[in-house]
C-alpha cells in the first residue's frame, strides 16, 4: 500500500513538473511579445482612433493599424498624451513609435519628425451656424471671433491668414470645441476638412466657408531615423487604398458624403 502511494504522489510530482516547464515557453513567449507603441490625444475623436479597444469601430486610423500590427504579430498599445504640443516631445523622447489620431502633416513639423504619406487629404475650413452668416472673404475673416484648438494646425493657419490673435479663443479641448460655437461664445471654427465633415453630421445646422492655409494630408509621425518604419507604413497605406479598403473605412467612419468632399477639396 505504502509503495503504491509512493508512486502515485511520484507520479503525481512529476506531472506537476511537466506542465510547469510546458508552460514556460509559453510564459517566455508572451514576456517577448513585441509592441507598437502609438501616441495620441486623449480626447481623439473615436471615429479616428478609440483610445479603447472596440471590435466594431476602433476608428479609422487605428482599424488601418490594426491591419498593419497583425501579421507582425505585435501588440497595439495606446499612449495618451496631454495636449498637442507633448505629441512630438513624447515621440522623440522614444515614449512612443508613432504619432496617430488626426495629426496634420506641416512644414513646422517636418523641421522635427518626419511623416508617413497621408492618411487623409486636409486643410482648414471655417465653419458656422446658421442663422449666422458663412465666412467667405478675408474681411470677414479679419471680424470674426474664432475657436480653435491650442496647438492644433488650424489654429496656426487662421493665424497665418491673418485672423488676429486678439480675437481667437484656444481655450476649448477637441471635445468641447463644437459647444464653444453653438453657445455663440465664437462666430466660426477653425477646424480641419475631416473633423468639419464629422462635426456636420453632428450638427446639420452647421456651414462650411472658406479654407485658409495649405493643403495638406493628415499622417502619422515617426522619428527622422526611423525610415524603415516609415518606409513599413507607407507600403501598408498603399495597399490599403490599392484594395479600396480606404473608400471603405471613410465611408464605414465619416458617411457617404464625406467620399465625395474629400475628392472636391484634393481638387481644389
Amino acid at each position: 500500500m505504502r509503495r503504491r502511494l509512493v508512486c502515485a504522489l511520484g507520479l503525481s510530482l512529476a506531472a506537476a513538473v511537466w506542465s510547469a516547464a510546458a508552460q514556460k515557453p509559453a510564459a517566455a513567449e508572451k514576456s517577448r511579445e513585441k509592441t507598437f507603441r502609438v501616441l495620441v490625444m486623449p480626447d481623439a475623436r473615436p471615429e479616428f482612433f478609440a483610445a479603447e479597444p472596440n471590435p466594431v469601430h476602433p476608428g479609422f486610423e487605428r482599424e488601418i493599424l490594426e491591419g498593419f500590427v497583425r501579421p507582425r504579430h505585435l501588440k497595439l498599445e495606446v499612449i495618451r498624451v496631454k495636449d498637442w504640443d507633448d505629441l512630438m516631445a513624447a515621440l522623440q523622447g522614444g515614449r512612443g513609435d508613432i504619432i496617430a489620431g488626426h495629426f496634420t502633416d506641416t512644414e513646422e513639423r517636418r523641421k522635427t519628425i518626419d511623416f508617413t504619406a497621408g492618411v487623409m487629404p486636409t486643410q482648414t475650413v471655417l465653419i458656422t451656424r446658421k442663422p449666422g452668416p458663412r465666412v467667405t472673404t478675408q474681411e470677414d475673416l479679419v471680424k470674426r471671433r474664432i475657436g480653435a484648438v491650442k496647438g492644433g494646425a488650424s489654429l496656426k493657419a487662421v493665424v497665418a491668414a491673418g485672423a488676429p490673435k486678439a480675437n481667437i479663443d484656444d481655450s476649448p479641448t477637441q471635445d468641447e470645441i463644437l459647444a464653444l460655437l453653438q453657445s455663440g461664445r465664437v462666430s466660426a471654427l477653425a477646424r480641419a476638412l475631416p473633423l468639419a465633415i464629422l462635426n456636420t453630421r453632428e450638427d446639420p445646422e452647421l456651414e462650411l466657408g472658406m479654407f485658409v492655409g495649405p493643403r495638406s494630408h493628415f499622417a502619422w509621425g515617426v522619428r527622422k531615423d526611423d525610415a524603415k518604419l516609415r518606409d513599413a507604413l507607407n507600403a501598408h497605406l498603399a495597399m490599403v487604398r490599392r484594395t479600396g479598403a480606404w473608400q471603405r473605412f471613410v465611408v464605414k467612419y465619416f458617411g457617404e458624403a464625406a467620399v465625395d468632399m474629400i475628392k472636391q477639396a484634393e481638387s481644389r
